[in-house]
């Protein structure tokens, strides 16, 4: 089985692509916190619940990021040590300074 998952893999490598039928998420919504206003929306985070298949790919990808270390200074996905607060931060950093040239 992993000889055909490897073939695929590297057919979405060489490509750019994956197909969407590949990966089918489910939304979930969940509560932050349990004694907030159920009602409010921002009391609520999204999860994605993922196939094993596509859970295994994320894997191989962030393994071949962290070993070419190819990405850019600002992507924050599939890299350790970078969390949202940290895009969080620059986000915020370079509002600030579109905002003073102006």
């Amino acid at each position: 089985m992993y000889v055909y998952l490897s073939v695929l893999f590297n057919i979405f490598a060489k490509h750019g692509y994956i197909p969407s039928d590949f990966c089918p998420a489910v939304l979930l919504p969940l509560v932050k916190n349990k004694n907030g206003n159920l009602a409010d929306v921002n009391n609520y985070r999204a999860i994605a619940i993922s196939t094993a298949i596509t859970k295994l790919l994320e894997e191989v990808l962030m393994k071949h990021l962290d070993s070419v270390n190819e990405a850019d200074d600002y992507q924050f996905g599939f890299k350790k040590r970078f969390f949202n607060w940290y895009m969080y931060i620059c986000f915020q950093t370079d509002c600030s300074v579109i905002s003073t040239e102006r």
